[in-house]
């Protein structure tokens, strides 16, 4: 088959896209995958055949700082990426087999649709309009009886940041214009869940046989930590690790200061993600280190716990680690990740950046390095995770799909 695989956004969108191509890619299949060109080293170093959006990835996440501004900025994203997404899939989708794509690209099913080719969605949040909260919006805690109308409200939010522009393009293709973006999406996708189902289990109000639950589609990952850092950890207690991923925050050398005073604080020693926003000093206490970008596979099985963003990808890392984990959230579905960990009882309650500082954090810090329940929790987490393979589940669904279809 040719398959076509589209990702854009960060590293934690688009690597387990990755390793779904490779799956695809082992089994003989004719594989190309359209991302940004942030990730054509990657691509290339898998032997992936890559087309790609010029969009900067990291300097898009950049603008998605916690504030209200990140909106106006998401909005821009989509916009600039949609035509581009287009154009580039009218060329190199024609005469696919199969498309597989993530949440974040709106050509896909246009593109599904004109060219009559199956397409997937793989899904790192539960993205199945019903009764729940939906999980981009940070108030996860109201009732049921708003998650309607709240997903009426969100279904609305894409048609304005995108609709005009889809259905100009699908007048070039020529297909009737669209309503409604979301309404197309649930007509034409099979929807597969990239998630674990101990996190996040099913809501009554999905209707059945609108999604198939896969398991996160870990990539594989080198042991690639430096000897510095490995010195590092192996010198005393496991460190408590706190990172932000491809996630900005503001001043992180205010940050940064604030993780070292908290650390002193409860007497923890503390591994700092440089990320994309920059942490870390060059004048450190010994009881910190900086990481580059290393694997979190290996590097989260040596901590105590791991405070992150809350990203989908972080927040499965440290679940298949079996450590406990502290959610930061700052934009989109990091609050519902933060949210489903203290749910299970792994961490406590997600708090913003920017309401923190050293006195609440060390109590995190020395909470998560002392408190028995959330390690038990995250135990069991770790062992329903580790019954999984996602990216075995993602290739085994898609290709029975396409079977019966084939029929």
């Amino acid at each position: 088959m040719k398959v076509i695989l589209t990702a854009h956004g960060s590293r934690g969108d688009v690597y387990p896209i990755i390793a779904v191509a490779e799956r695809f890619l082992q089994e003989g299949h004719d594989v190309r995958m359209l991302t940004s060109h942030t990730f054509c080293d990657e691509l290339n170093n898998r032997k992936i055949k890559g087309s790609y959006l010029f969009e900067d990835a990291k300097v898009e996440m950049q603008g998605l700082e916690e504030n209200a501004a990140s909106v106006g900025n998401s909005i821009k994203w989509a916009q600039k990426s949609v035509v581009e997404e287009f154009n580039i899939l009218k060329e190199i989708a024609s005469d696919a087999d199969l498309i597989i794509s993530t949440n974040n690209e709106f050509s896909v099913s246009s593109i599904a649709e004109a060219y009559k080719i199956p397409a997937f969605r793989v899904a790192y949040i539960p993205s199945i309009p019903g009764r729940n909260v939906p999980p981009i919006i940070p108030w996860q805690h109201m009732p049921d009886f708003f998650g309607k109308p709240m997903w009426g409200l969100i279904n609305k939010g894409l048609d304005f940041m995108a609709l005009k522009t889809v259905n100009k393009e699908r007048e070039i293709l020529g297909l009737k214009p669209l309503k409604s973006l979301a309404a197309h999406f649930m007509k034409t996708f099979n929807n597969l869940f990239a998630f674990d189902s101990m996190l996040v289990p099913p809501h009554k109000s999905w209707p059945e046989g609108a999604y198939q639950y896969c398991g996160y589609p870990f990539e594989q990952q080198k042991n690639d930590i430096p000897d510095y850092l490995n010195e590092f950890i192996n010198a005393g207690s496991a460190p408590v690790y706190i990172g932000f991923g491809s996630v900005t925050v503001k001043n992180p050398g205010v940050f940064t200061q604030m993780v070292l005073d908290a650390a002193k604080i409860s007497g923890c020693r503390v591994v700092i993600s440089e990320g994309w926003t920059g942490l870390g000093s060059e004048d450190l206490p010994d009881y910190a280190m900086v990481a580059p970008a290393v694997s979190h596979d290996y590097l989260f099985s040596k901590m105590a716990a791991v405070c992150h963003h809350g990203g989908a990808g972080t927040t499965h890392r440290a679940a298949k680690a079996g450590v406990p984990q502290f959610i930061m959230p700052v934009i989109i579905d990091q609050f519902f990740w933060g949210d489903r960990v203290a749910l299970v009882n792994a961490g406590p309650l997600p708090v913003i950046p920017k309401k923190l500082n050293a006195k609440r954090l060390a109590a995190v810090f020395s909470d998560l390095t002392s408190n028995i329940v959330y390690r038990e929790n995250a135990l069991k987490l770790q062992g329903n995770l580790l019954q999984q393979s996602g990216v075995d589940a993602i290739y085994q669904a898609i290709t029975g799909k396409m079977s019966i279809l084939a029929a």
